[in-house]
Order: structure tokens, then sequence, then C-alpha cells
């Protein structure tokens, strides 16, 4: 019977959504009683042992009389936030229509009554906040709101018989009065979500008071119940907390402009306002500790991973599971707004069991099909998207590195240290309210943030974050076939921002870790919209209304047609993505050649995407220098991609050799001439040493067509460039100082730029020399250059020359301290020795290359020679020639540098010859 009157309900409410009827009382009282919990819904409390079956159709029947209920008055609203819903049928006044159904709800003391009406007004606010708010504060509703848990007329309901079945039931179970005032306390937090609304509740003292009241935990205690003893919830103190966080925003905001405003007035009303947000600030965080608390001694009720495996046979337990899911959800939500704080984010990390907990208890789902009309459950969408938004906001905010401060923010917070050091010596009473502020930065630094990512990653938090992002349908026009993805931007997001920052730690033990919990798999997918977005949209009609009728749906409010913007912010994925591909061998992470190609689209759409800042540049560089050392396939495609070629349902693998200007390679050969950062201008230099590999890519360098003046003006720019980049700079010398001695030296103009030893970019330019200058055309450019010769010399007499000052610089920049360096000081010295040979062997590679092309006809003009000075010339390469034998007669040397050694000798014994 309970079923059939379950249709019958479901069935008029579907009815009326298509048709053209106004909304009348019956059918408002309909969408009231819809909303009931199964436990009070007639006659499901007549019922409560029905089986399995039963529980299924009328939970199903139900959940789609909620949201059939919710779109027909979404779309009938004449409100602006619901004027976009798709097939608007007319334009009532719900207010009007509602406020006499819901009052009427409410005067009624039944517990069914007072429920529906509740958790009916709690949903209208999600879908029609404008509407829902004007029935709030109609005259006598909130009066009989808070009067609703004193007012209930409890009715003891027959218990299930499921207690003595082998299935377990769900541990919650509280009285009528008790589940009135969770479903006030759910009705007061959707409320505080529309600012109007919320302003319009800061100003109600009674229901302030009654929140204050409410938001007190019954049971703290740590320990485990009793097992024959019923647990006691702390639902309606976290609940109420939540609401009570919620409209504090609203009165926190009011006090400061209440404090900019009274700045002008007399001091002694400016110090009342200051004590009394002091005060407030005080209460506020005793009240948020203990909702902490409270939260923490549910959560800590649940054993991790139990979730799944629980089956429920009746209505009963089905209903009590849809209440514990409730608190659950306000659990998540409640310590999504307290992990904002610091020391909320040390605390939750500090309680490994606790944090297992979130990571591995709580199950995503993607939005679910009703089973008879295989439509979207709109409540069960949006449930579960809150559900996923709260756990992924929680280990966004608890994974998140602090923020790097400009030199005015540094200074800001210096200021406001000082100033709250005097007031504390005036005032000692107020000396804890000042350390606030001090404590928080205190623990908002590197170190903390790198202890917190460690627990989430030991709780298994990656697997979490890849069960949310991943917590979709694939998409019928997805760029990898039976891919999916969580359709929640805002869901993508927070998820992307957790790996992004438990991806920072430069560590590959912990990045390797992170693969193995799924951290590849997320970020893969999670970049898939990103990259759909970066790339040109379709070209052809058929496809552009194919990709909008995709995005159309049940909550498609904000779709547009245009393409959406990509921020730094939404770039998040695809820099994680090439923090794996830097620490990790990529043809590890993607054994085949297709996912390597694939991923190397992904990470050139970083490179070039026009909102990228300096970090991602940088690390999608280093991260495609590895790929590019695999293959001249991989080279050729990073080469020639570009995002203005590439298309989004298809990213060609078969690269073009006519490189275009928007390619890598042109991006490549330009940033040697503009790019200041120089651990940027070093990331591109090293790039383009392996993309020269490519016989295309090394055509395109060199490239001057014959009279082309500009071709050859651009490449002796470049070769100018790199020949200025292979000297040594001060940058090493000044920082060891600064480091070492502790001296006043000003900083060198290197540093202001993104400094770093110049070892690394001496290299990589060298070798780029070294290699082009192999072709006659490059030869020829290379000697046009007056300072080749004593740049290339210098590169031979390291730490020999006649300059103390050079001297000191190179040996600072041949010691640069960096990642891997070695452990003692004869391993130093001798990586030092190998490093100096290193840039011997290119530049003498480079001599080679162009002692030949000096050569000409008696009687002929002169020619450039670069600034060669030949008796000069011999005596160097004699001199450095004689250096290299002593040091490999020198005993103790390492085997590794004495061979290094001999190789350089050969080289300049032929340099010798050709000179």
């Amino acid at each position: 019977m309970q079923e059939a009157e379950t249709e019958s309900l479901a069935e008029s409410i579907r009815r009326f959504s298509l048709s053209d009827e106004p909304l009348s009382t019956s059918t408002a009282h309909s969408f009231v009683d819809a909303f009931a919990p199964l436990s009070h819904s007639a006659p499901l409390a007549q019922h409560s042992s029905a089986q399995r079956g039963d529980a299924d159709v009328v939970l199903t029947q139900l959940k789609q009389a909620r949201s059939t209920a919710l779109v027909t008055l979404a779309s009938r609203s004449s409100s602006a936030t619901a004027s976009s819903v798709s097939d608007k049928i007319t334009d009532e006044n719900l207010p009007q229509l509602l406020t006499p159904v819901i009052r009427s709800k409410l005067a009624d003391t039944t517990p069914h009554s007072l429920l529906a009406a509740l958790n009916f007004l709690a949903a209208l606010f999600s879908v029609i906040p404008t509407e829902a708010h004007d029935i709030l504060i109609a005259e006598g509703i909130l009066d009989l709101v808070l009067e609703a848990p004193d007012a209930c007329n409890a009715v003891r309901r027959p218990t299930s018989d499921s207690a003595s079945s082998d299935v377990p039931s769900p541990p919650l179970q509280l009285r009528d009065d008790q589940l009135v005032s969770l479903a006030l306390a759910e009705l007061v937090s959707s409320a505080a979500n529309s600012t109007v609304t919320r302003k319009f509740l800061a100003g109600q003292q009674a229901l302030l008071d009654w929140l204050d009241i409410a938001c007190v935990p019954r049971n703290t205690s740590s320990s485990a119940p009793a097992l024959d003893s019923q647990p006691k919830s702390n639902a309606v103190a976290i609940l109420s907390g939540l609401a009570d966080i919620k409209i504090y925003r609203a009165t926190a905001s009011e006090s400061v402009q209440g404090l900019s405003q009274s700045l002008s007035s007399q001091q002694t009303s400016q110090q009342d306002h200051i004590r009394k947000i002091k005060q407030d600030r005080s209460e506020r965080q005793r009240k948020d500790h203990s909702l902490f608390d409270a939260i923490r001694v549910e959560l800590l009720s649940r054993s991790p991973g139990s979730e799944p495996s629980q089956k429920l046979e009746s209505l009963d337990q089905v209903a009590r599971a849809e209440l514990d899911r409730s608190i659950q959800l306000g659990c998540l939500e409640a310590l999504a707004y307290l992990t904002v704080q610091p020391v909320f984010k040390d605390r939750l990390a500090a309680e490994p069991r606790l944090l297992t907990i979130l990571c591995t208890t709580f199950h995503p789902t993607a939005p679910k099909h009703t089973g008879i009309t295989k439509t979207v459950d709109a409540d069960s969408q949006r449930f579960d998207g809150a559900f996923q938004l709260g756990l992924a906001t929680i280990l966004s905010n608890l994974t998140a590195y602090p923020k790097t401060l400009t030199a005015e923010e540094k200074q800001i917070r210096r200021l406001r240290r000082f100033a709250n050091a005097q007031e504390t010596k005036q005032n000692d009473a107020t000396s804890a309210d000042n350390g606030d502020g001090d404590d928080d930065d205190e623990l908002e630094t590197v170190e903390h943030a790198d202890k917190r990512c460690a627990a989430v990653l030991d709780a298994r938090g990656i697997e979490a974050l890849c069960s949310l992002a991943l917590a979709g349908r694939p998409s019928p026009n997805s760029t990898s076939a039976g891919l999916k993805v969580n359709p929640s931007k805002s869901v993508r997001t927070a998820c992307s921002d957790a790996l992004l920052a438990l991806l920072t730690k430069q560590d590959r033990t912990v990045r390797g870790k992170a693969v193995q919990q799924g951290a590849l798999k997320a970020v893969l997918a999670l970049s898939a919209p990103v990259l759909h977005d970066l790339l040109p949209a379709p070209s052809t009609d058929a496809e552009a209304e194919q990709s909008s009728a995709n995005r159309t749906g049940l909550f498609s409010r904000g779709a547009k047609s245009s393409t959406p913007s990509v921020t730094s912010h939404d770039l998040a994925p695809l820099q994680a993505l090439a923090k794996l591909l830097i620490s990790l061998n990529p043809s590890i992470l993607f054994p085949s050649e297709q996912g390597l190609l694939s991923v190397t689209s992904l990470i050139c759409s970083l490179l070039l995407a026009p909102t990228a800042f300096q970090l991602q540049k940088f690390e999608a560089l280093l991260a495609l220098t590895n790929l590019a050392s695999l293959s001249p396939q991989i080279c050729l495609n990073v080469a020639a991609f570009s995002l203005e070629t590439a298309t989004r349902d298809r990213v060609t693998n078969d690269s073009s050799i006519a490189f275009s200007t928007s390619s890598v390679l042109a991006h490549a050969c330009e940033q040697l001439l503009m790019e200041d950062h120089a651990m940027l201008r070093r990331a591109w230099i090293e790039l383009l040493v392996n993309l020269l590999q490519v016989q295309e890519v090394f055509a395109y360098f060199v490239a001057t067509s014959p009279g082309s003046r500009e071709q050859q003006s651009r490449l002796i720019l470049r070769l100018r460039t790199l020949l200025g980049l292979s000297e040594v700079d001060d940058w090493a010398y000044v920082n060891r100082i600064n480091t070492d001695e502790s001296s006043g030296a000003s900083p060198s103009p290197s540093k202001a730029t993104g400094g770093e030893p110049s070892l690394a970019t001496r290299m990589a330019s060298l070798a780029i020399l070294a290699m082009v200058s192999d072709s006659e055309p490059v030869a020829h450019s290379l000697l046009s250059l007056e300072r080749l010769f004593p740049v290339l010399l210098t590169n031979l007499v390291l730490d020999r020359s006649d300059q103390d000052i050079r001297n000191q610089w190179e040996r600072a920049d041949l010691q640069a301290p960096g990642a891997g360096q070695p452990r003692n000081k004869a391993d130093a010295q001798a990586q030092a020795e190998l490093n100096a040979i290193n840039l011997s062997l290119r530049a003498s590679y480079v001599i080679l290359n162009v002692l030949p092309h000096l050569k000409r006809e008696e009687g002929a003009p002169s020619k450039p020679n670069g600034g060669l000075e030949r008796d000069v010339f011999r005596a160097a390469l004699r001199d450095t020639i004689n250096h290299h034998v002593a040091q490999c007669k020198q005993p103790g040397a390492q085997d590794h540098v004495t061979q290094a050694r001999k190789g350089l000798l050969e080289v300049l014994a032929e340099c010798l010859k050709a000179a």
C-alpha cells in the first residue's frame, strides 16, 4: 500500500510539472509532503519493516518526486538566478503561494508536517534562494521555525524488527524533537549560503541565541561507546555550529565596516569597537574548537571502509542511513570551513586515524539515474555534488602551501607584528588575542605544509582524490575513449589544487608513492577539460552544435557557447603532471609511444598557455626536456606543437616539418633573445639542446635564405646571445659570500631576475654552439662576432686568468651547491674539476669547428676572424694543455675525472694543430 501511495504522489507531481496549470494549494502541499523523511512519510511510518525491494522502489519514487518538485518550481520562478532555466513555463509569485502552505505545516505540531516544511524550505534555498528568502522573512515564519523543536508533538513510532536480523542497522537513532532540531539547523545552514539571507539572520537575536544553545556538544568524549549502549550523536551541535560559522561571516564583516566608520569618531568609541571585535573573535575561536571536537567524536565513531559493505534491508534502515549521510555531509562542510584556519589544518593532520576515516570512509558516487525513467536524479545529484565538494575542499585546504609574499606584503606583516607587540605591552589582558595572527603565521610555513601533505599521503588521500576526480560518466566527445571526469568544475579545481600541493615537494620517493596511489590517472583525467578549453573550437557547424548540446543538462544554467578562458589556476593539473614527468622516468609512466605523444601535447599546452606563470612554464620546460630525450618522433612533436594548429577532438601526431611561428620551436628561438629570467632562460636552452638532435629542427635553427638579411641577422643575434650566456657571472660568488661570510655585498643584477649559478646555462649554451658550428653558414656567422675567441678562451683558462675577481667567480660557479651535490670535500672538488673539463670540452669543439673557416687566400681582403689573436690563442692552448697534463700526473685523482681530462687533451691537441 505504501508503494502505491508514494507512486501516486510522485505521479501527481510529475503530471503537474508537464502542465501549464497554475500552482494550487493542494499541489503545493504535495510538494512539501514529498520532503518529509522516509521515517515519517505517510504511510511509511506504519510500514518501517518493509522489505528491501519495497524500500528501493519507495526511495526512488520519493527522490524522483522531490527532484521534479524542485525543477518545476525553478522553471516557474521569476528570480534572476533561475531565469535561465530551459523550458520556463510561466512567472508566478511563488512566495505568495507557498508561504501559507509552509505556515500551516509549521503550525501543525506533528513531526511529519514540521520535518516536511523545514526540509522543503532548506531545499528551496539551494534552487531559488530569492523566493526562499521572501518566504523566510514573511510574518511569523521565522518564529514558527524557531518554535518547531519545542512544539513538536513527538509520536512514538514502532521499532523495526531489524534488530533481530543478521544485517547491522545504522547506529544513528534520534528522537522526533532532535530530528526537528536537526532539520532546523540544516535550514539555517542552507539559508546562510545566500548573502542577503545571511545578513538577515545575523540580525535575528532569537535565532543567534538558539544557535548558541544548540551548538553545545552533548558528548565530546573521544572514547568509543560501549557495545550495548546507544551512542550519543552531536548531529544537532555540528549542524548548528556550521550555520553559526556562516552567519558569523556576515557579523564579522559588519564589525569591520563599523570600525572603518568609527575612525573619525572619538578615541573611546574606537577602543570599544576594537574590544568588541576581539571579544567576538575569541568567542568564535572557542566555538570553532568545540565544533571540531564534536566532529572528531562523530567521525571517530565510524570505522574506515565500513560504509560500502553495509546492506540495508528495511525502510527504517534506509531512512536512518539517509539521515546518517546528511550528518556526514554536515561534518564535511563544517570541516571545509574550519580547515581554512591553520590551527585546524594542523589538528586534523596530527590525527592519523581521523584523517584516514576522512580519506577512506566516504565514497563519492556519480550522479544517479532514477531507475524508472532514466532521468537524472536531481536530488542525488545535488547531494552527491555537495558531498564531493566538501571532501575535496578539506583535502585542498589541508595540503595548501603558504602564499609567496611580495616585498610589500612582508613589510605589512612585520609592521603588524610590531604593532601587536606594542599593544601587548600596553594591555597584557589582550595579549592572547594579539598573538593569533602571529600563531597563524608560524603555522603557515613550508615545513608545516610538508608535514600535512605527508600525513594526507599516508592516509591514502590521493586515492580519495582519484575517486573524486573520476566520479563521473564518460563524455561522448572525450579526447580519450572511456575517460571519466567529475562534471563539477569546483570539485575538479579543489582536487587539482590538492594533487598539485601533494606533488610540490621535490622528492622522487614521495612522487613515486603518489603515482602508486593513482595520482597519474587523476591528473590525466583532470587535465582533459583544461586541454579541451585551451585548444581551438571545432571547425564545422555540426561539431559546434554537438559540443553545445553536450553542455545542456538539468543544472546547466552557467553553460556558455563561447570558449571559456583558462586561468593560471586552472592549469594546476597540467602542472602536477609536469612535476611527475620531471622526477620520474616518462617511459616508465607511459610505456607506449602513443601515450608519450599524448602527454607531450598536454605539457606543450601548459608551456604555451597565455595565462601560465613563470613557475608553470619552467616546470613544463623541464618535463619537455625529459620527454624530448626519449625519441626523435617525440622531439619533432614537441618542436612542432602549436595551440593554434591543434584541435580539441584530435591532436595530430604527424607533425609538419614546416614549423609555424607559434610552435614550441619558434618560441624557443625567440626566448633566447627575450627571456630575462635566468632559470627560465636556462630551461629553454636545455630543451633546445635536445630538440636540435632532430635534423628538421637543426635545419630550422641554422636556416638562412640567400640574400635574406633578416634571417641572417636573427641567426647572428641568437649566436651572440648564446655566446654571451657561456660566460661566467657573479651570481654564485655573491650568494656564496652572503651565505658563508654574511657580508654586505650587494646582490647581483641576475638575482632580481630569477638568478642561479650560471654553470648549467653555460653548459647548455656551449653545447648548442658546438652542435650548430658544424654548419658552414653558422661557422661564418660565429666568426663575425668580435668576442668569439676571447669568450671561448675564458672557458679554457678556467680559474687561471690574470683577474683575481674573475677567478673567484669561476670557483664559486663551478662549485655552486644544488640538488645531487657530493657530500664530502673530495667529491665536491672532483665534481668542480669535472664541470670545468666539460665546459672546456664544449668550447674546444666550437674552436675546432670554426678554425678551418679562417683560412683565406693570399691577398684576399680581410675577413672577420672572431677577435682571434693567433699568438695569444696559441699560448693559451699550450698553457691549458700543460695544465691538464700536470693534473693527470697528480696523485689521488679520481679515475673518471682523469679519463675525462685525457679526452679533453686529445681535442685540445687537435685545436693546436689546426691553429
